[in-house]
């Protein structure tokens, strides 16, 4: 299958991002195992997924992305899968997704936080359910029975096969613990959100690998407002547990961990992310018109006030014209709730207005849909500042971030014309 302009440019903008060098890559350099001439997997896009997911039919959905080796590695076992669902007669759809390409952008982005590929089994209308075991033909087939109940219960129950589940039998054992933290269930959600002036809620999964951070940033986070004796309460949901289904509905969770916000019972705002600090949760809690995202403004990356360049979690021509054929593009990762950052970087990015040589861009790592760009680079501290030189990674800016440091990091490098493949 030939790739659309757009979902070619994605993938080019992707590859260039990522540690491994690259000079350039044409159509029939990359990886399309995830072909429609396979009928037996159903292919879909943001329009005929909804419209399976508002029908309530049952999916295993492989999300993947055309640059993704390790996609690309599980489609035969995917296929045979298929196979066998068809001549088992088994009620579910099996399904692949191109989250990378412009059909796909909005669910892709909705239901992809942790990387390529995401496997989400959808049953009857609830959240889905991750597959996050080795992704083998038997695993997945075993899974799939699992979560249909077509097993008798000591298969089901072999080894550790089904300890990544989504739902769970039983409430967590974090609701016994005395630590300040106000679980929330659907019997005491109405008092408990209005209770307080303000409230910040985490609605979260047992077995959910991205909600371990969250969950202890607010273990740690509450005994600071306490010791500070900032006003609010911190709540929690066990998405994964019956007694809190309508709770997840009402606020239209749909990947975890998400987080809300409350001023008086009423929603001010909700956000998915991975990222959550101790520091950020008290910033919030003790003055929350500091947060950037919370202000009565546009966040800086929907301004369109500068000359930078904002990275989407799915690209634009615009981005990938940018990494691909400048000079240098300098790239800063950033935290949206903390735009103080960014601001000698914007600084400098006017500094050099006039260059058509060099570019400036921006990524915001709060928002898991624009994250999967930290994620390839493996960047894990912010703001972080690095630099490309015509799609090539050369280095991390290092030092106090000042216009003058930047400013000499670019000259720099633009005047070296060697650039390193990988550093």
């Amino acid at each position: 299958m030939l790739l659309s302009s757009v979902c070619l440019i994605a993938v080019i903008v992707l590859v260039l991002l990522s540690h491994t060098a690259a000079a350039t890559f044409v159509e029939g350099d990359l990886p399309t195992p995830w072909k429609e001439t396979d009928k037996s997997i159903r292919h879909l896009n943001d329009e005929s997924l909804q419209s399976l997911l508002d029908g309530k039919e049952t999916l295993f959905v492989v999300f993947h992305a055309q640059f993704c080796e390790h996609c690309g590695a599980i489609h035969e076992d995917v296929h045979q899968l298929s196979k066998t669902i068809e001549k088992e007669n088994i009620d579910v759809i099996v399904a692949a997704f191109d989250a990378v390409c412009d059909e796909g952008s909005k669910l892709g982005n909705k239901y992809v936080t942790r990387g390529y590929p995401t496997l989400l089994l959808f049953k009857d209308g609830a959240l889905p359910t991750e597959f996050l075991e080795e992704r083998t033909y038997d695993n997945m087939l075993h899974f799939i029975k699992i979560q249909l109940g077509l097993l008798a219960e000591e298969e089901a129950n072999r080894g550790e096969d089904n300890s990544d589940a989504f739902l769970s039998s039983s409430p967590d054992t974090w609701r016994e613990e005395d630590d300040g933290i106000l679980h929330i269930t659907s019997s005491n959600h109405d008092a408990a959100l209005s209770a307080d002036p303000s409230a910040l809620v985490l609605f979260y999964g047992q077995q959910c690998e991205h909600c371990i951070n969250s969950k202890m940033a607010f273990k740690l986070a509450v005994n600071e407002l306490h010791q500070q004796d900032i006003p609010g309460v911190l709540g929690v949901v066990d998405c994964s547990f019956g007694d809190t289904f309508d709770v997840c509905d009402r606020f239209n969770v749909s990947v975890l961990p998400y987080v809300v916000y409350l001023e008086d019972g009423k929603e001010q705002a909700s956000f998915l992310s991975k990222r959550i600090t101790p520091e950020f949760i008290v910033q919030l809690m003790r003055n929350p018109e500091s947060v950037a995202f919370l202000q009565k403004v546009k966040p800086w990356k929907d301004r369109e006030e500068d000359p930078v360049v904002h990275l989407r979690g799915i690209s634009s021509e615009q981005d990938a014209s940018i990494i691909r054929t400048r000079q240098i593009a300098l790239v800063i990762f950033y935290l949206s709730w903390r735009e103080r950052d960014v601001d000698e970087f914007v600084a400098t990015s006017r500094t050099f207005s006039d260059d058509a040589e060099v570019a400036f861009a921006a990524v915001d790592c709060f928002s898991d849909p624009d994250a999967v760009w930290c994620d390839r680079l493996k960047v894990t501290t912010y703001p972080t500042v690095s630099l490309f030189k015509f799609g090539r990674f050369q280095g991390v800016f290092q030092g106090d971030l000042t216009s003058t440091n930047l400013s000499n990091f670019v000259v720099q490098f633009k005047d070296n014309n060697d650039a390193h493949d990988e550093l």
